[in-house]
């Protein structure tokens, strides 16, 4: 039997309804499993599927894990009850060169500063581990100043109230507050960061693009900073 990809819609709905997380541990690396298995019923039902992790998606398959519990968990998925999802962002870069704005941020760990000079506030980093691999860091507010998400040296937290969608993968993450939307995307399958997103200070949009930085109404082509201690301060 040839199975039919699940829907990306509902790809999106179990990772909306489980909290971006395994329904029973909350680990972002997650599979959609069958709770009415595929090979009795060729379907592809939200109601009848759920995010579980390898883990326990073997479990599920091999029935150590009973449909009633299945069903239980589905119901009130870790990430659910905790308020939050989390996890980290595996980063095998070794040199500090960002691919940022069409332009490139080489070894310039201060990506987005916001506020006055002598005491900004830093909402976009990438610096270097003792241990010689990048470690990114964010603040990622909605237009109205709230907090939505986090990025603090590779860890990551999500709120799951106002988030509308969160993909991890290894060496990826993409954090979207609507459909098309991207407030935070990190790209980290090469030698290279490459990140894109946006940020607000002060209701004003700053936007990370694959192709230039914008900045309210106003828009600066590819840049390239070498060995400067910021890339982009907006006072």
């Amino acid at each position: 039997m040839i199975r039919q990809a699940i829907p990306v819609d509902v790809k999106r709905q179990l990772r909306q309804e489980a909290g971006f997380g395994c329904c029973f541990c909350g680990h972002p690396f997650f599979e959609y499993h069958h709770i009415i298995p595929y090979a009795e019923d060729s379907h592809n039902r939200p109601q009848d599927m759920m995010a579980v992790c390898p883990n326990h998606h073997y479990e599920c398959t091999v029935n150590s894990i009973s449909v009633n519990d299945q069903r239980s968990h589905k119901e009130n998925p870790k990430n659910k009850k905790d308020g939050f999802a989390r996890g980290v962002l595996a980063v095998n870069a070794q040199k500090l060169v960002v691919n940022i704005g069409g332009g490139k941020a080489i070894n310039t760990p201060n990506l987005l500063d916001v506020g006055p000079m002598h005491s900004p506030v830093n909402l976009l980093k990438a610096e270097m581990s003792e241990e010689g691999r990048v470690e990114i860091s964010s603040l990622i507010h909605d237009s109205k100043g709230k907090e939505i998400a986090r990025l603090v040296k590779n860890e990551w937290m999500i709120s799951i109230t106002e988030v509308w969608d969160f993909e991890c993968r290894p060496l990826q993450a993409k954090v979207r507050k609507s459909k098309g939307n991207i407030a935070f995307y990190v790209d980290c399958r090469n030698d290279q960061v490459s990140l894109e997103g946006e940020w607000f200070h002060q209701g004003t949009q700053i936007k990370f693009s694959p192709s230039m930085v914008l900045f309210g109404s106003n828009s600066l082509g590819a840049s390239v900073v070498e060995n400067c201690g910021g890339f982009l301060h907006v006072g």
